[in-house]
């Protein structure tokens, strides 16, 4: 199916904003609701250039009902809420019209040819198909040329997956994938669905996350094949068609095996809390300091991005915004004739000898520890090779004093610190203090539970005891990229996609170390953590310096980690 693409119609209406702007919207509207009802719909679609047209098309060359633009071939063309269309477009619909081709016109008729008012596109309509610009109507219109349908269990076509097909010789691939985003994605949906697939083939599934391929059974009817497959949100279907001439019925218990679901199964208790492994040090924040510019007197605690925006001021240096260019661009030298320093509180309840700080430009950084001066020997990187990490001296319980002095000039970039070691940390609004390790936790929100700003892994220890048989765990919560599960050190398989279940099979009757491990999420460590604002879409530098009431000094931390109790069942071998 071929869709005139009615770009045209819009640049009559090219202008102000004021004068236009409420007509070039609905048009957009109308062209973004266009692409979603063919595309959701199933009904696969090429737009065509009226430019371009000429070219790809010699207008002596239409003897059929199927219209040649380029390598393609078309049965049916739609054009769809034009106002003015070309002549050479026309002439050309009107022979395909007069060689049995199908024109549907949706949204009305243009009343312009070549941005001139002309009667012409009136009497091509009258040989062709006009209907209103409705869902339901033009997919009813089109239904004859459909290659793919899919239908949820109560008989309704899907309107969140998208399909290709392609011809491979004498077979064909077709690959589904859902579009949208989950709506909870804590809450996985299934969908049983019916897959017809024009023309009588063999299906293979190819799996694309294992890697596996297995046949599917298919039922055919009216030259149709048909598959019942059930997914859930995050799926996808990579299909090998081979054309057959069988015609094997089968029911549609038959197609879900894998998916039969009430087998008797028993649930073994999770614990209220488990021991944890943090695959690196924790992380204290370093970004509200007090600070100075050069000898001048101690100013109060500010956030360290403002604090870079105000000497920046005061020295009339470009800020640090969204327009300001990376410092490797300019390579120019520059002496520093300038010295910020920051002074950071830092409470703790418990002494820490083995603390590091972690930070950008140690070389023209000194750091001290309760007026204790500390080495610059680079000991190793956080997460960046251009993050290095020193050696501190040892912190104190009670309070404890860093200041960092700061050689400074237009290029220098003044960031957050890190001080990471063997601690827990508690957060309460702006302030934090040190506590105790953590070396238990319960399965929730990991920033409540001393590690508000850890974005390393994590790995949640359980010892469970089993009969033999089938084990099923499922993480339905979590905010991490995925997890992985391994089962007396075994690699059992990974966690990422809806619905969050993992199957080991054959699990011995005893006891077993059961470990999952949640992958690293760095979203409170670098991220936004002082910007209020929950809808902002664009996560550009001035994400990091908003302002007003979108702005607060209390940490605004994404909930992260394993946030309920995995459910664990096991199917006993009979």
């Amino acid at each position: 199916m071929g869709v005139i693409h009615p770009i045209e119609s819009y640049w009559l209406y090219w202008g102000t904003e004021e004068m236009t702007g409420g007509i070039r919207r609905e048009m957009d509207d109308k062209f973004e609701k266009l692409i979603e009802w063919l595309l959701y719909g199933l009904i696969d679609f090429d737009f065509i250039s009226e430019s371009l047209l000429p070219e790809l098309n010699e207008e002596t060359s239409i003897k059929n009902s199927s219209l040649k633009v380029g390598e393609m071939k078309y049965d049916v063309i739609v054009v769809p809420n034009c106002v003015t269309i070309r002549e050479t477009t026309l002439s050309r619909l009107k022979k395909f019209v007069k060689y049995g081709g199908k024109v549907i016109f949706t949204g009305g008729t243009p009343k312009l040819v070549d941005a001139v008012p002309s009667e012409s596109p009136m009497e091509l309509m009258k040989n062709c198909r006009n209907i209103g610009f409705d869902r339901y109507e033009l997919l009813n219109a089109l239904e004859e040329y459909r290659d793919i349908d899919i239908r949820n269990e109560l008989g309704i076509r899907t309107n969140n997956i998208i399909y290709q097909l392609r011809k491979d010789g004498e077979n064909e691939w077709l690959f589904l994938a859902h579009v949208n985003k989950m709506s909870n994605p804590d809450i996985p949906k299934k969908e049983e669905l019916t897959i017809t697939i024009k023309g009588t083939w063999k299906a293979i599934i190819y799996d694309a996350v294992t890697g596996k391929t297995r046949e599917c059974k298919c039922e055919y009817s009216r030259d149709n094949t048909i598959l019942f497959q059930t997914m859930f949100e995050h799926d996808s279907l990579l299909l090998k068609l081979v054309k057959t001439d069988l015609a094997v019925n089968v029911t549609r218990e038959d197609m879900n095996e894998d998916y039969i679901e009430g087998k008797a199964s028993m649930e073994i208790t999770v614990p209220s809390e488990v021991s944890i492994t943090l695959s690196e040090p924790n992380v204290y924040l370093l970004d509200l300091a007090e600070y100075r510019f050069d000898e001048e007197n101690w100013q109060p605690r500010e956030e360290i991005l403002r604090i870079d925006n105000l000497f920046r001021k005061k020295l009339g240096y470009p800020l640090r915004m969204e327009a300001f260019a990376q410092p490797w661009v300019d390579e120019k030298e520059e002496g520093y004739e300038h010295k910020l320093s920051l002074r950071f509180e830092v409470f703790s309840d418990v002494a820490i000898q083995t603390a590091k700080l972690a930070l950008e430009n140690p070389e023209i950084t000194n750091v001290s520890v309760n007026g204790i001066k500390a080495e610059k020997t680079i000991d190793g990187w956080y997460t960046d090779r251009d993050i290095k990490t020193i050696i501190l001296p040892e912190l104190f319980a009670g309070r404890n004093e860093i200041i960092v002095e700061i050689l400074y000039n237009s290029r220098t970039n003044i960031e957050a610190m890190y001080l990471l070691g063997d601690f827990g940390v508690k957060v309460s609004g702006s302030n934090q203090k040190i506590i105790s390790p953590m070396n238990k936790i319960g399965f929730g929100d990991i920033t409540s539970q001393g590690l508000p700003f850890y974005g390393g892994n994590i790995t949640y220890n359980l010892e469970i005891e089993t009969m033999e048989g089938d084990l099923t765990i499922q993480v339905s919560q979590f905010r991490n990229p995925v997890i992985k599960v391994l089962l007396d050190g075994e690699e059992k398989g990974y966690i990422a996609y809806s619905p969050y279940i993992l199957q080991m099979k054959d699990v011995k009757e005893g006891v077993h170390k059961l470990q999952i491990v949640t992958y690293g999420n760095r979203v409170n460590t670098f991220g936004t953590i002082h910007n209020c604002n929950k809808t902002e879409s664009w996560i550009g530098p001035n994400a990091w310096r908003t302002t007003g009431t979108s702005w607060a000094y209390e940490y605004q931390l994404k909930p992260t980690g394993i946030l309920i109790s995995p459910q664990i069942r096991l199917r006993k071998h009979i």
